[in-house]
């Protein structure tokens, strides 16, 4: 949610598309095996439905320790005059690769994901 507000004020350029694209990556990695019904919207936000479980990669531990740096950073950067500076910017695209690399993990990694069994 932070990354899209600093998008918007021109703070952060693209880091929220790789962030959705990232995150868009974890819903794709759970195949459809699961049924044609678990895609809806009442059931992805019912616990009670969990059929799998995802678990996180390390890069995507990584990662999300990276894009919290990085939203702190450019939260602070007009506080501390550094909206410009060099090591912001590469910040962002530090933050942008690990995003992408933990999106393609989940997409190739087949142990991201466990399957219940369902009970009767």
């Amino acid at each position: 949610m932070a990354s899209s507000h600093l998008a918007e004020d021109q703070l952060l350029p693209g880091e929220a598309l790789w962030a959705s694209v990232r995150d868009r990556s974890r819903l794709q990695a759970v195949p459809k095996e699961m049924g044609p019904d678990t895609r809806t919207l009442s059931r992805y936000f019912d616990v009670t439905y969990a059929t799998a479980q995802l678990a996180p990669t390390t890069i995507s531990k990584v990662n999300t320790a990276v894009q919290l740096l990085m939203v702190a950073s450019t939260l602070a950067a007009p506080v501390f005059n550094y909206v410009d500076h060099s090591l912001l910017h590469m910040l962002w695209y530090i933050t942008a690769g690990t995003t992408i690399t933990s999106a393609v993990s989940y997409l190739v990694t087949k142990d991201t994901y466990k399957f219940f069994k369902p009970s009767k």
